[in-house]
């Protein structure tokens, strides 16, 4: 039986030492106020394509949007 056998294996990464070979890393933080926030994107301008795939042949046939999609990816 192993002499740790039963006990608990956590390790508080916080305690350990930094790793010399790891490249420091930037704090990224978000902030809605336009004065704190440098360069501001238009989340409501990002382009979103949610897209369900018909189950039936005869659906896919009655979706114009889905239609007009198969069209563009032909293309």
């Amino acid at each position: 039986v192993s002499p740790t056998y039963g006990k608990s294996s956590f390790i508080d990464a916080s305690q350990l030492p930094d790793d010399p070979d790891m490249p420091k890393l930037e704090d990224i933080t978000y902030s809605d106020d336009e004065n704190v926030v440098g360069a501001e994107a238009d989340f409501n301008n990002l382009e979103t394509s949610i897209t369900k795939e018909p189950k039936r042949v005869y659906q896919a046939l009655k979706d114009p949007s889905w239609i007009e999609a198969m069209q563009e990816e032909l293309l």
